[in-house]
């Protein structure tokens, strides 16, 4: 037996660390090519199976969507098709984004020839349900809201080499903006940054629910294919359909009997069949001049109430806010989650949005990660060295690090000036949302916004819709979408073409009859953008008759429309906005047994996944025999297209400088070693 030399044993102790420190940042760092899955690109928590050679997940997941426009509201039908390829019983779980205004209102589930059909409960019996049917044998579906826009299904008794599909619908109103409509189907999401773990660590704060959050393979490998097809039946003459997120093939269609005779509906598919779900899918539509509606009203009746979806286009009221004194602020998030196209994007709308500025306009730009850097101490003039220093500021942006809002917010919001009459201050916050403690921000914002308006500027291929359009709600502003850099420059120039334009505030409407309308504070009103409000009217039988004026007497109209449209769906938009409401007053005071127990009548009633009730389906006969084991499996996300993969709070920098660092220190341990064998 040879002596262990007492320098070499360091020596090998230190080269394993060294190799085993080099594996990790190799299985973090971003893999191209799509293959066959191997150990390499396995993601945390991934079940998998070998089968042969490879390694497969213990789920597969397809999915299709189906689209159908009709008017101003959308019919969204999503079907995921789990499928076990493994001889291993399975239970699956995945987590998904849907639009934060999705008003979920069926569920099933197809084994086979066989359809079960989801029922409404209060979220921890449907909970107990599921579980009592996953224990027996029986196969079972589960859908639940995890945040407004995040949801979970799961799936229980997947036998070997089976597949069952769990189908959901969702109602959606379109958004409407400068002439054109627009709809988006988020397909997955941006890891969102938790500034309090340490906290979590330290036992001051609960830990998170890992399996309510999104999972995320350690690749950027296409995964989750999807099909995507619409028709739009807009009932109206349309002069254009694009997508900017995905190349689309078009063709008329048959018109409905209930659309106008000289109207063409059209249906529109993915021109590649099918994609990986890595990007929010967008389809915008504008129609022919002079066919877009100037007023819309549609209404349902159920038992005893009548519903009310109400669109008003108000008209020009005036001369421009140009010339009044305008102060802007421009805050862009540069933390890791944004590198990769989306710092890309946010350089290029922030370039997009100096062009834009006056030589009288005050501006500044305040950059933020882990820390807040701003620009100037106070606004400058957007001329000469000023406006120069900015052009500098925005080249060097460069993306790493968290998402720490609050002190990039509270720069932007804190101590501001009083302005002047008629002038106006405007805050552009550029992000991707990636943040896990929105409701924080939004009281934030609700108690700092003073004399500002806050717009936030949605950045990459699947942001935080929820997020943006909340913050901009409490910021009294809008929300903008920049799905790539082609299109950053049409879509800022066109917010600040609406910016510059006077605006309608203070609007009141009001109902022929007792009506509860939400939003309940009608927002302001800008150039293009239209109002829109859902309202429940007691008398179904008093004529319908609505009356709008703004505060500054810019606007007031009275409608008396000849005819309602009757549409199906208009009820459960407003239970959807009614949620909204009470989910807001949680928001802002916590939670109460009263308001939570608003939310489940209101989701039992109209029959809606919602904070506090999900939908479960059951098929009665047992199909696993009681002694075989059950493997749950988690179906993770694809990763946002053009995202950098990153490990949490580094810039893409220190990844070259840690990967150098590891390997010259092993090539350092490997010729120390080679010289005490000597």
């Amino acid at each position: 037996m040879h002596a262990i030399n007492p320098i070499h044993k360091p020596v090998t102790w230190l080269l394993t660390a060294a190799l085993q420190a080099l594996l990790l940042l190799c299985l973090t760092l971003p893999l191209s090519a799509a293959r066959a899955l191997t150990l390499d690109e396995v993601g945390a928590g991934e079940l998998l199976f070998k089968r042969g050679t490879e390694w497969q997940p213990s789920l597969r997941l397809g999915t299709r969507v189906d689209i159908q426009v009709s008017g101003m509201v959308a019919r969204v039908t999503v079907e995921q098709r789990f499928q076990n390829p493994n001889p291993e019983w399975a239970e699956g779980s995945y987590v998904f984004p849907l639009p934060e205004t999705a008003a979920v209102a069926e569920m099933r589930i197809t084994v086979d020839d066989r359809v079960i059909v989801g029922e409404i409960h209060e979220k921890q019996a449907a909970q107990q349900i599921y579980n009592d049917a996953k224990a027996a044998g029986q196969r079972a579906a589960l859908l639940e809201q995890n945040q407004p826009n995040l949801f979970r299904t799961r799936v229980a008794n997947l036998g070997p080499d089976q597949e069952i599909s769990v189908t959901l619908v969702y109602l959606e109103k379109l958004a409407y903006q400068s002439g054109e409509f627009s709809l988006r189907l988020p397909m997955t999401v941006t890891e969102r940054f938790d500034p309090y773990t340490e906290l979590r660590a330290s036992g001051e704060m609960a830990p998170l629910d890992n399996d309510a959050e999104p999972h995320f393979a350690a690749s950027n490998a296409p995964r989750n294919p999807v099909q995507i097809t619409a028709r739009i039946d807009a009932g109206m003459a349309l002069a254009e359909i694009r997508s900017p997120s995905h190349p689309v093939h078009i063709e008329a269609a048959p018109v409905s009997q209930a659309s106008q005779a000289e109207t063409t509906a059209y249906n529109v598919a993915l021109a590649n069949n099918v994609v990986p779900m890595d990007r929010d899918f967008v389809l915008r539509w504008r129609p022919t001049p002079g066919t877009a509606p100037r007023a819309a009203l549609f209404a349902e009746t159920i038992d005893d109430a009548t519903y009310a979806m109400l669109m008003v286009v108000p008209p020009d009221v005036g001369r421009s806010t140009q010339g009044l004194g305008r102060e802007v602020i421009f805050v862009v998030d540069t933390s890791g989650s944004m590198q990769g196209q989306s710092i890309e994007a946010a350089r290029q709308a922030l370039g997009s949005a100096l062009r834009t500025l006056e030589r009288d306009d005050r501006f500044n730009i305040i950059a933020f990660d882990d820390q807040t850097v701003k620009l100037f101490s106070q606004a400058q003039l957007a001329a000469g060295s000023y406006l120069q220093d900015g052009w500098e500021f925005v080249n060097r942006l460069q993306a790493g690090g968290g998402t720490r809002m609050e002190p990039a917010l509270r720069a932007a919001l804190d101590g501001q000036p009083e302005l002047a009459k008629g002038a106006v201050r405007q805050v552009i916050f550029i992000t991707d949302g990636a943040v896990g403690n929105g409701d924080e921000l939004f009281r934030l914002i609700d108690r700092k916004l003073g004399q500002s308006r806050l717009f936030t500027v949605g950045i990459g291929s699947a942001p935080n819709s929820h997020f943006m359009r909340k913050a901009a709600q409490f910021g009294r502003g809008s929300f903008t979408y920049i799905a790539n850099t082609a299109e950053a420059q049409h879509e800022m120039t066109a917010l600040f073409d609406k910016l510059a334009a006077p605006q309608l505030s203070n609007l009141s409407v009001n109902w022929s009859g007792t009506a509860e309308m939400f939003p309940a504070r009608v927002p302001d009103l800008y150039a293009g953008e239209p109002l829109v409000v859902t309202a429940q009217l007691t008398d179904s039988a008093a004529p319908l008759r609505v009356s709008i004026a703004d505060g500054n007497d810019q606007w007031r109209e009275e409608l008396r429309l000849p005819s309602v449209t009757a549409h199906p769906g208009v009820g459960t938009l407003w239970a959807r906005d009614k949620l909204e409401a009470l989910y807001d007053q949680i928001t802002e005071h916590g939670e109460s047994d009263t308001v939570r127990d608003a939310i489940v009548a209101i989701g039992l009633r109209h029959k809606l996944v919602s904070r506090y009730t999900s939908f479960v389906a059951v098929e009665q006969t047992p199909v696993r025999p009681a002694e075989a084991p059950v493997l749950s499996s988690r179906v993770p996300n694809a990763r946002p297209a053009g995202q950098v993969l990153a490990l949490p709070q580094t810039d893409a920098g220190t990844y070259s400088s840690l990967l150098f660092g590891a390997l010259s220190l092993l090539l350092a341990l490997v010729i120390a070693r080679s010289r005490v064998q000597a």
